[in-house]
């Protein structure tokens, strides 16, 4: 997928993704969750321009055919092992990916996780596309133009409630497996949700955003 991680590094026992704490004890769970929402503030504050810095990009392009695609991921994950809580993380992801199609040469592609600078990942793509030599020319179907806005409506926003209320929840499932019998001695409980917004345009004209809760 288009969509890039960043990298994962080790500090005192936390981990951090694309500058999201990510804690694993419930004795660093508060602290850990003030971090996220302040780091979220910052990430989405800058959201509704999103689509004059992906036209922006698209008009610097030297390419016969352009097109971008970038997605904006929130995950929360709570798992238990037997009578141990494994894992308890809020992450956010942020990616995307240019491909151009120069007619003397062909595709080219740029992936990214990084939308400080767009226009260079759509040049690169571009020397990319230039740099193919294909045996024979790339032809694509006429498609007509949209521009859309999908979004969704959610009877109970999961977004909207506290890690403590989602640890409850796998913690209370957790212990109904537990409790079925002396004889179970370990049990794998899992609470995930995520939340993804994906921007899509080309040289065309075409613009779609779509929200995207699992």
């Amino acid at each position: 997928r288009s969509r890039g991680l960043g990298d994962v590094y080790k500090r005192q026992g936390y981990e951090v993704r694309s500058g999201i704490w990510v804690w694993g004890s419930m004795g660093r769970l508060p602290i850990a969750w003030r971090a996220l929402k302040d780091t979220c503030a910052g990430m989405w504050k800058g959201r509704t321009s999103m689509h004059d810095r992906i036209l922006a990009a698209l008009r610097t392009s030297k390419a016969d055919f352009t097109e971008i695609r970038i997605e904006e991921r929130q995950v929360t994950t709570i798992a238990y092992r037997g009578r141990d809580l494994e894992t308890a993380s809020a992450v956010i992801d942020v990616g995307g990916i240019v491909r151009c199609l120069c007619h003397a040469g062909g595709w080219g592609i740029a992936t990214f996780n990084d939308l400080s600078d767009l226009a260079t990942r759509v040049g690169q793509a571009y020397e990319c596309a230039r740099a193919v030599q294909p045996q024979e020319r790339v032809a694509l179907a006429s498609v007509p133009v949209s521009e859309d806005r999908i979004t969704v409506r959610l009877e109970r926003d999961f977004r909207g409630v506290s890690m403590a209320d989602k640890k409850a929840l796998a913690e209370a499932y957790n212990h109904i497996l537990l409790a079925e019998s002396a004889a179970i001695v370990d049990t794998s409980c899992r609470y995930e949700d995520s939340f993804s917004r994906v921007y899509y345009a080309n040289s065309e004209g075409t613009y779609v955003e779509e929200e995207r809760p699992m």
